[in-house]
């Protein structure tokens, strides 16, 4: 029997397809996915249940971060299904222009403002006028390993002005360093507001809008390769494969419970090396910021190489690719979705954000496994038992931790959000992730 190639970590979805289908390939168990449905639908009513009149959404705090509370929970419930033709999209988007457009004769942009207000503007007329998948060539259709891309959203031409402009920003708000600040003129760039802005990217890309000056993501991706962790323990690759494919006759292949079994390859092991939320500063490596690093590496190898096939040779194409199976051998070394993992130490803050991320990093590389976990199980098992059922926030989610957030109402407003973002997989794939490595040889082979 021939022995399994490693596993390919790339979104093969069709143009227009879900991210969820891979994980077709891996159902939940019996009654679960009933308990999901459900769970969304009361943390969507919740949800909904905040609007005001004026189509925004209350964060309890003034300023920009108004429009980003908004554009969040617009964001929240295109993605979790409301009917994208509800008044209150309208409503939602035309108080975050606003808000935008008195902001801007401040300067007072915000980058996760701006980038979720992108992401949800592509969402909601991702669902409202969804776009047709494009034809492809005979020798396309052949090719077992093309993947082809997702089918890019037509915005109305007002849509179009504001999301060109909202690129424009995000590009120019770039520092020397590759990296974003939260606001204009701040200090403290990050990996947070970092992946956010590439996310927003990301968002206008797909929207057809063209990226000024894709040379930008070289120096990108050279940060995060300077700034990931340098060490780390070996972590042996634990491929998840079809039980059909398995070499049995090979001492490294071992047997798990589902429909499927695992390959684990000690001799081409990965370091777990992570990602801190500040650069430089190794006491912030946690689970949220190593999903983050590995979201930043996808997306800024991914649109380098749809803008510019030709820009990543290949011994910078393998460095990529190694840091991104380093880092996720830090989050297998280090799993877990009850609490935002910190090496050595307590649980870090931003619990449920650090769950939206790790289900972004499993659409963007395209993986329904961190290591042997089904990382989308068992959030969602998490997540239902947690959801609140008293009278007073039915529906909602708060975490045990809490976050920098001045108030219980604006973190139950934000994790219920990433909650919802998660059950949904809310994220949109990319074309390219992983590269594919070579076919590894049969026992009889070596």
């Amino acid at each position: 029997m021939r022995n399994p190639a490693p596993i390919i970590l790339v979104a093969t979805f069709l143009a227009v397809c879900s991210p969820n289908a891979r994980a077709a390939e891996y159902p939940l168990p019996e009654g679960l996915q009933e308990e999901v449905n459900d769970a969304i639908d009361k943390g969507m009513a919740w949800i909904a249940s905040l609007q005001q009149p004026d189509g925004s959404f209350p964060y309890f705090q003034p300023g920009h971060r108004h429009e980003g509370a908004t554009s969040l929970g617009l964001l929240t419930l295109v993605k979790s299904g409301w009917n994208p033709r509800d008044a209150r999209f309208t409503k939602g988007f035309e108080f975050v222009k606003t808000m935008m457009d008195n902001h801007r004769q401040n300067g007072d942009w915000a980058t996760y403002s701006v980038a979720i207000t992108m992401m949800a503007l592509e969402g909601w007329q991702r669902a409202l006028n969804p776009p047709r998948a494009p034809r492809l060539s005979r020798e396309e259709q052949a090719d077992p390993n093309f993947v082809p891309g997702v089918a890019k959203v037509n915005l109305p031409r007002e849509l179009q002005a504001w999301m060109t402009e909202m690129l424009q920003w995000m590009v120019g708000r770039m520092n020397q360093n590759g990296m974003w600040t939260y606001t204009s003129g701040a200090s403290g760039e990050d990996f947070s507001n970092t992946q956010l802005a590439l996310l927003g990217i990301a968002a206008a890309y797909r929207c057809g809008i063209n990226v000024p000056n894709a040379d930008i993501f070289k120096g990108i991706l050279d940060r995060y390769l300077r700034e990931q962790q340098q060490d780390g323990d070996v972590i042996p690759r634990n491929t998840p494969i079809k039980p059909l494919e398995l070499d049995r006759s090979d001492p490294h292949a071992t047997s798990s419970p589902g429909r499927w079994e695992y390959f684990t390859d000690a001799r081409n092991g990965d370091r777990a090396r992570g990602f801190p939320y500040v650069p430089g500063d190794p006491g912030s490596v946690m689970g949220s910021m190593t999903c983050g690093g590995i979201v930043g590496l996808v997306l800024s190898k991914s649109l380098l190489k749809e803008i510019k096939p030709d820009a990543i040779d290949l011994e910078f194409n393998i460095k990529i690719d190694q840091a991104i199976y380093d880092a996720l051998a830090w989050l297998r070394q280090n799993f877990n979705v009850e609490t935002n993992p910190r090496r050595g130490g307590a649980g870090a803050q931003w619990h449920y954000y650090y769950l939206y991320s790790l289900e972004r990093v499993g659409v963007l590389v395209g993986t329904e496994h961190i290591g042997e976990h089904l990382w989308y199980h068992e959030g969602a098992r998490y997540l239902v038992d947690q959801q609140s059922k008293d009278r007073a926030n039915a529906g909602s989610w708060m975490s045990g931790i809490r976050d920098h957030i001045d108030k219980p109402e604006e973190q139950r407003f934000v994790d219920t959000s990433w909650a919802l973002l998660f059950l949904k997989r809310g994220t949109m794939p990319m074309r390219i992730a992983i590269t594919p490595p070579p076919t590894r040889p049969t026992t009889s082979q070596q």
